[in-house]
């Protein structure tokens, strides 16, 4: 989709207040192709709870119960970056101990079902494509960095990229 649901997952997950906050974090990349025992694997990779000889001789409800075991005591972050099925977090969320500890699971998802489905109690936040004049001033920064307008002999140019990018971050 290209709105900036990574990019921005990405700027929390490496902000230095946010790192501080949690004792282990771990980001997996999930995708349509989903594989279970991926993902667990990526997961204990994260929060250096496994080797990957150890991980590859487990099945996958012992990976379960690994990384529950090892997250139990501690605060964490985990990204699932990119689910496109409720069938991904339902096969996942049980690995995920539910202690008051302030641990985090951020979901980036383009399907606005998956992400109710995940928590029905919060408040996803949907992002929205740039309007006309955030994609110009989008646009100026990457193509003219320090530029406060886009020169002149390519400003016709720019508004046919601003119009055929549909107002989507990474595409411009």
């Amino acid at each position: 989709w290209g709105g900036g649901k990574t990019t921005l997952a990405k700027k929390l997950y490496n902000d230095s207040r946010i790192a501080n906050h949690f004792e282990c974090k771990a980001w997996v990349y999930v995708s349509e192709e989903y594989r279970r025992k991926d993902v667990l694997q990526g997961i204990l990779r994260g929060v250096d709870a496994l080797g990957r000889d150890e991980m590859d001789k487990l099945p996958e409800e012992e990976l379960v119960n690994k990384l529950h075991n090892v997250l139990a005591e501690k605060r964490y972050l985990v990204v699932l970056d990119d689910v496109w099925a409720m069938e991904v977090w339902d096969g996942l969320k049980y690995a995920f101990p539910r202690r008051k500890l302030g641990s985090k699971i951020l979901l980036t998802t383009r399907i606005w079902e998956v992400a109710l489905h995940a928590d029905g109690h919060s408040h996803p936040h949907q992002i929205r494509p740039l309007n006309q004049d955030e994609s110009f001033a989008l646009l100026r920064s990457k193509a003219f960095p320090g530029a406060n307008v886009i020169p002149s002999e390519f400003e016709n140019l720019a508004k046919e990229i601003v119009v055929k990018c549909e107002g989507l971050p990474l595409a411009l």
